[in-house]
C-alpha cells in the first residue's frame, strides 16, 4: 500500500512538473499567391453621333462628330493603358493611310493618367464633347470627338471612311472595333469676292471715253476638298429706266493659270462679261490628291489659284444716259469640280 502511494504521488510531481514547464512558440512562414487571369477589353456598342446625339452616315467638315461606345474591362479601369480611336479614309474599304494628317487621317487618344489625358493627332481636331464614364466597376463609357479639316477627302457611293476603335491594357492585350463607316461631304469655301465694284469714268462725263483709274482685281482664297468651277455673270446696270449693258462695256480676265484644271472657253485674254452665269475656270485645284482617283485634287487657302481683272472694252464711251448713280448686281459663284466622286 506504502508502495502505491509514493507511484501515484511521483507521478503527480512529475505532471506538476511539465505544467510548470513554458511551451516555446514556432511560426513558419507560408508564402500566398492569387492567380487572377488578364482579360482582353471587349467594345460594344459603337455609334457615330453629332453632338445632339443624332446617328449619322455622311459627315460635314468642320464640325464635330462623337465615336461613342461602352468599354468592358474586368480587370478594371487601372488595367487600361489607352484608348483610341483612328478616323481614316478608307477607299473602297482596304486602305489606311500610314501617318495621321489633315487630308485623310486623324487620331484621338485618351490616356489613361490622372484623370485621363486627351490628344488629336494631327493637333487641332479634337472636338470640345470628351466624355468617360464609369458605369460599374467593370463597365465604361467613352465619347470621342473629332472635327475633320475642311480639305479631308471626300467620298461618295463607292468609297468609304472608316473609324477603328482600339485599346490597350497592361498585360499588351488589345481590343479592336473597326466597323463604323461614313461618307465625307464635298466643301467649297471661298473669300475675297469684293462686296461693291466702282466702275465709275475717270471724268464722270457721257460720250467722253470710258476710262477707268485703274483695272478691278479681284483676288479670291479658297478652302476646298476638291476641285472646283468658278463662274461669273454681269447683270445690267440700271437707274429707274435707264440702263447700260455691261456685256457692250466691260472685259472680263482669268489672270492666273490653275496647277491643276484650266482656264475654259478662252477667259485667258479679256472678254466680253457674260450675262448668263459662264464658268471661267474649271477643275481647278492647287494641289494634287493620290488617295482617290476621282478627286483630282483639293485647295487649302491658295489666293493664287483663281484671280480676275475687269476692265473697260477698248474705244467704249460712256453712253447718252443721265446722271447718277447706276448699281447692279454681278456674280462670282464657286462649286465642285465636273469630277464624280466615287
Amino acid at each position: 500500500m506504502k508502495e502505491r502511494s509514493t507511484t501515484i504521488l511521483t507521478a503527480i510531481f512529475m505532471c506538476m512538473v511539465l505544467i510548470a514547464m513554458p511551451l516555446e512558440a514556432s511560426t513558419e512562414d507560408v508564402d500566398v499567391s492569387v492567380r487572377i487571369l488578364p482579360m482582353i477589353p471587349v467594345i460594344s456598342n459603337p455609334t457615330l453621333t453629332d453632338v445632339e446625339g443624332e446617328a449619322v452616315a455622311s459627315l460635314d467638315v468642320a464640325k464635330e462628330y462623337m465615336v461613342n461606345f461602352e468599354l468592358m474591362e474586368k480587370n478594371g479601369i487601372e488595367d487600361i493603358v489607352s484608348v483610341s480611336v483612328s478616323v481614316f479614309y478608307a477607299g473602297s474599304g482596304a486602305l489606311e493611310p500610314s501617318l495621321p494628317d489633315k487630308r485623310s487621317s486623324y487620331q484621338i487618344v485618351w490616356e489613361n493618367t490622372g484623370g485621363g489625358v486627351w490628344h488629336s493627332y494631327p493637333g487641332g481636331h479634337l472636338g470640345t464633347n470628351t466624355s468617360f464614364k464609369s458605369i460599374s466597376k467593370c463597365l465604361f463609357e467613352f465619347s470621342f470627338p473629332f472635327i475633320l479639316d475642311k480639305v479631308s477627302l471626300p467620298s461618295g457611293n463607292v468609297n468609304t471612311w472608316k473609324a477603328r476603335i482600339e485599346v490597350l491594357d497592361s498585360s499588351g492585350y488589345t481590343g479592336i472595333y473597326e466597323d463604323i463607316l461614313f461618307d465625307v461631304n464635298d466643301y467649297v469655301e471661298w473669300n475675297g469676292i469684293p462686296t461693291q465694284i466702282d466702275l465709275t469714268p475717270i471724268d464722270n462725263e457721257p460720250e467722253s471715253p470710258w476710262v477707268l483709274n485703274n483695272p478691278i482685281t479681284i483676288q479670291t482664297y479658297i478652302i476646298s476638298n476638291t476641285e472646283v468651277d468658278v463662274y461669273f455673270r454681269a447683270d445690267d446696270i440700271s437707274l429707274g429706266d435707264a440702263s447700260i449693258d455691261p456685256n457692250s462695256f466691260f472685259t472680263i480676265c482669268a489672270t492666273n493659270s490653275p496647277l491643276g484644271g484650266s482656264i475654259a472657253y478662252g477667259y485667258d485674254t479679256g472678254k466680253n462679261v457674260p450675262k448668263s452665269s459662264t464658268r471661267i475656270y474649271e477643275g481647278a485645284y492647287s494641289s494634287g490628291c493620290t488617295l482617290n482617283p476621282s478627286v483630282d485634287g483639293y485647295v487649302d487657302n491658295d489666293g493664287g489659284l483663281v484671280r480676275f481683272v475687269i476692265d473697260v472694252q477698248d474705244g467704249k464711251n460712256v453712253p447718252c444716259v443721265p446722271g447718277g448713280t447706276y448699281t447692279a448686281s454681278w456674280y462670282f459663284s464657286i462649286g465642285r469640280g465636273e469630277g464624280i466622286t466615287l
